[in-house]
């Protein structure tokens, strides 16, 4: 009787859920699935005990069963591990399963920030800002809590609020600056638009309706490829994009983009005509839920199983989708409250005069957004729990964990 070493790559994922199995290889974002019933159930569990360092065992009389056999071949065929005949004279191959571990730099944390040593390592973690300087009163009121789009809010903050809340900030590693509102009524544009010439920042995102944008007057300089300010703008009416001349807005102007949002199919068709049309080169269309179109979203929206296995996910990335939000993290939103939250769907974790340290620890160990991850029912029954994208928005609004179309199991 001969005596095979099956053991898999550190790059290959194996897990199970009920009687159903999956192997997935980050490496060449390849997959396949088994049932891990009858020996192949034995397998699973010596494969995936650590004492075993990725591998096991297999006498020539397993073999007989045909779904090793297949379970073997799969594996080889996706260049998931490797299967070599045991000799006495040679080493068994050595691999290891691929396991995330941030415990202990999340312990590490908690003594640094105990001890009052705040360091700009606990800052590193902010990677973009939004503030709401002001409101709109026509913008559509669940429009924020999906994208980025100004709320419908009466309070505006004060240039110097801003100010002072993003000099709090570690400027060099924010990546963008999201000022979003109705720039049209805001009192303090003028030193807003001084503030934001005199300050270096990685990137500026202006972002406001048409008809704001369309009684504004922004500096030529500004929105020219490779300039530091971006402007997007919310196609929110049909009416009076159909009247515009856009030209100004897309000749050499790379540093434009157009958000359209649609909550029904015909709207995303005129959508995809208007664009064609007007030759709008930098845009992006975005399904709204309005609390009536949910038969949209199932037909266009919903996640598919091959929408998850498509895009193709390595080792670091699911590493992420196991602790991170990837949505989320690294994100503050600022309202015209002046309450801040590290997303506008959950509780608020502070205000603007707090200090930026607590609030970025406090969402780092107790937060529900940065660390929202899929490790509850019915995600947690599902073979593709750690391959399918971080919950979004969309779910919170919902209320529905699982926008998907793909059963448990």
């Amino acid at each position: 009787m001969h005596t095979f070493w099956l053991t898999l790559n550190r790059d290959t994922f194996i897990w199970t859920k009920g009687d159903k199995g999956i192997v997935y290889n980050s490496k060449n974002y390849t997959s396949f699935t088994f049932s891990s019933l009858g020996n192949l159930k034995d397998i699973y569990k010596e494969l995936t005990d650590p004492d075993n360092l990725y591998g096991t065992g297999i006498d020539s009389d397993l073999l007989k069963d045909k779904s090793v056999g297949e379970f073997i071949e799969n594996i080889l065929h996706i260049q998931a591990g490797s299967f070599i005949e045991k000799k006495s004279d040679e080493k068994r191959p050595v691999s290891y399963m691929p396991v995330l571990k941030i415990q202990d730099d999340m312990h590490a944390l908690r003594l640094k920030h105990k001890a009052g040593r705040q360091t700009y390592e606990i800052l590193r973690n902010l990677s973009e800002v939004t503030i709401h300087i002001n409101g709109n009163a026509e913008a559509g009121p669940w429009n924020y809590k999906q994208f980025t789009a100004p709320s419908n809010s009466k309070e505006s903050l004060s240039a110097r609020e801003i100010k002072i809340f993003v000099n709090k900030c570690c400027k060099e590693y924010i990546i963008a600056l999201n000022l979003v509102g109705d720039f049209s009524t805001y009192t303090e544009r003028e030193q807003l638009f001084e503030w934001i010439r005199n300050t270096k920042l990685n990137r500026y995102n202006l972002v406001a309706g048409l008809k704001s944008v369309l009684s504004l007057s922004f500096p030529p300089e500004w929105f020219h490829k490779g300039g530091t300010v971006h402007l997007t703008v919310i196609a929110d009416n049909p009416e009076l994009l159909e009247k515009t001349d856009l030209t100004r807005y897309m000749q050499g102007k790379e540093a434009v983009t157009f958000y359209f949002p649609v909550t029904s199919a015909e709207e995303y068709k005129q959508a995809n005509l208007f664009i064609k049309n007007k030759c709008i080169r930098s845009f992006e269309i975005i399904p709204v839920y309005n609390g009536n179109n949910i038969d949209f979203f199932q037909q266009y929206v919903y996640t598919t199983r091959n929408d998850i296995l498509s895009p193709g996910f390595n080792k670091r990335e699911i590493f992420s989708n196991q602790a991170i939000n990837r949505f989320f993290f690294g994100k503050l939103i600022i309202l015209p409250d002046k309450k801040v939250y590290a997303n506008v769907n959950a509780k608020p974790i502070g205000e603007m005069k707090d200090s930026i340290y607590a609030l970025i620890f406090k969402e780092l160990d107790k937060g529900l957004s940065w660390r929202l991850i899929r490790n509850k029912k019915p995600c947690t029954e599902c073979l593709y729990q750690w391959l399918c994208p971080s919950p979004s928005n969309y779910e919170l609004l919902i209320g529905k964990p699982d926008l998907c179309h793909i059963a448990p199991g």
